[in-house]
C-alpha cells in the first residue's frame, strides 16, 4: 500500500510540475511580448465608459484622447437592437493630436415604431499609433532600397479596442 501512495504522489508532483511549468512559458511569453512592444505600445483613452442618450436628450458625446503622441481612432457600429431607430455618429475616423481630446458625438433618432423598452448599442473604438502626422516637409524620405534587399524583415502590430456602449431610454 505505501508503493501505491508514493506512486500516487509522484504521479500528483509530475502533474503539478508540469501544470507549473505551463504556467510559466505563459508567463515568460507574455512578458516577451510585453517587452518586444513597449516602443509602440497604445491605450485607448475615452472620456467615459458608457453613454446614456432618451427622449428629451438624444444627443450626447465623448471625447477621445491621446497621451504623449497623436493617435488615430475607428469607431464602428457592431450590434444594433432588432426594430430600433437610427444611431448616427461623428466622426467615424479620427487622428487626435498628442497630449489633447477630440470630441465624438452620437445622435438618436427614433422611428415610426412605438418600443417602450430600453436600447443598447454597441460600438467598437480601434485605436493606433499616427503615423505622417507632422508638416509635409518633416516627413523623412523613404531609405535606400539597396538596404531593404539584404534582409528581411517582419513585425506583428497590435491594435487595442474596446466596446463602447450607448444606451438609449425610453422613459422622459
Amino acid at each position: 500500500m505505501k508503493v501505491d501512495l508514493s506512486l500516487t504522489h509522484a504521479n500528483h508532483q509530475i502533474v503539478a510540475n508540469s501544470k507549473v511549468n505551463r504556467l510559466l512559458r505563459s508567463f515568460a511569453m507574455l512578458l516577451a511580448l510585453w517587452v518586444c512592444n513597449a516602443g509602440w505600445a497604445v491605450s485607448v483613452t475615452i472620456s467615459q465608459g458608457s453613454l446614456s442618450l432618451d427622449p428629451r436628450q438624444p444627443h450626447g458625446e465623448v471625447r477621445l484622447l491621446s497621451g504623449a503622441e497623436a493617435l488615430e481612432y475607428e469607431i464602428t457600429l457592431v450590434e444594433q437592437p432588432d426594430d430600433a431607430g437610427t444611431m448616427l455618429w461623428s466622426p467615424r475616423r479620427l487622428t487626435v493630436p498628442p497630449n489633447s481630446s477630440t470630441p465624438v458625438r452620437f445622435s438618436y433618432r427614433a422611428n415610426g415604431t412605438d418600443n417602450s423598452e430600453d436600447m443598447t448599442f454597441v460600438f467598437l473604438i480601434r485605436v493606433k499609433q499616427a503615423q505622417n502626422t507632422g508638416p509635409l516637409e518633416s516627413v523623412p524620405r523613404e531609405q535606400d532600397e539597396s538596404s531593404s534587399a539584404t534582409g528581411v524583415q517582419s513585425e506583428v502590430r497590435l491594435e487595442p479596442a474596446l466596446r463602447f456602449r450607448v444606451h438609449v431610454g425610453r422613459s422622459g
